[in-house]
């Protein structure tokens, strides 16, 4: 299985593990498990679609260009270079699938965990130990320790990967500075004098909120 080439304008988060930094192709990017990191202008979408199929890891082209023209999806840059957004279906359906879990662990590593976990959530719903795995580590650990129990918790399968589903939008509310998913927000305003003459004070204006205050009973 092939790797990627990545053009990128900087090469600097590409700098880590095993890497080589190159200004020509003094060595040929074919040894496992390394990044290859080739500054070079001249290099080319097409050139890059020749190699792609030798490269078992990754090739990053550092350039000046603006875009990335090529519908070979191994092919493609991030976020400092413009064109086609970058497809991570490879990478995924590579978790979900692949046997060799070492390589599953360097494919995920370049995808965000949000994403990564929202696949997780649809295709592993009953997997409650690396729930609680993932939940232990995320936001406490660096992003290693995630890419690792997504990559060895998980086990291959060879069922059809789901793709989650966009949540419905859900219907705003009337009253300003509320959130759409503020399910009680038109209650408490139906309900509670003391919230209606609050917006009054502040002169926040809501649809069918008469201006004139209204007395409020308190309990003493």
């Amino acid at each position: 299985m092939s790797g990627v080439v990545i053009f990128t304008r900087d090469a600097a988060p590409y700098r880590v593990g095993e890497y080589v930094e190159m200004y020509s192709f003094d060595y040929p990017p074919t040894a496992p498990d390394t990044t290859y990191i080739l500054h070079d202008n001249k290099f080319s979408e097409k050139d890059a679609e020749g190699w792609v199929d030798l490269i078992p890891y990754r090739l990053i082209v550092v350039t000046d260009k603006q875009s990335i023209n090529t519908n070979d999806e191994r092919v493609f840059g991030d976020k400092t270079v413009g064109g086609r957004s970058v497809s991570y279906r490879r990478n995924i359906e590579a978790l979900f699938k692949w046997a060799d879990r070492l390589r599953v662990l360097r494919y995920i590593a370049t995808v965000p965990l949000p994403l990564v976990s929202s696949f997780v959530r649809v295709n592993r719903a009953d997997d409650i130990e690396t729930g609680r795995r993932l939940a232990a580590s995320r936001f406490h650990l660096p992003d290693e320790y995630t890419h690792s129990i997504l990559a060895y918790s998980i086990h291959a399968g060879a069922s059809k990967v789901i793709w989650p589903k966009k949540r419905a939008k859900l219907a705003g509310s009337s009253i300003p500075f509320t959130r759409a998913s503020d399910k009680y927000a038109e209650d408490l305003l139906a309900l509670a004098p003391e919230i209606r003459n609050e917006l009054r004070d502040k002169g926040v204006e809501v649809k069918g909120l008469k201006k004139t205050k209204e007395s409020v009973t308190e309990w003493l």
